[in-house]
């Protein structure tokens, strides 16, 4: 019984290490959140960004957002054209 209960007491301390270690990634520190542990706070570059870093995901985001505003149209010609059948159907 009590080697077991070595063997609990360790595995538990082991993963609370991992996990506390394991909070941020390289190169990133926990900000923000509040009480014990930080909860709830966010993992924040700690080096700052170049602008060729600032652009690069300046240019994803538009990019995405394109994408986002092509599906969205092409959506909505699709419903439109099902209204359009559906009302043909209705008319005969």
């Amino acid at each position: 019984m009590k080697k077991i209960s070595t063997l609990i007491a360790a595995g538990l301390l082991t993963m609370l290490s991992a996990t506390a270690f394991a909070a941020c990634p390289a190169g990133t520190a926990l900000a923000g959140g509040s009480g014990p542990d930080h909860k709830g706070g966010k993992c924040v570059t700690t080096t700052p960004m170049t602008k060729q870093e600032k652009m690069t995901q300046h240019n994803k985001m538009v990019k995405q957002d394109a994408m986002k505003t092509d599906h969205m149209a092409a959506k909505s010609t699709k419903h439109a054209e099902a209204a359009k059948t559906h009302a043909a159907k209705a008319k005969t």
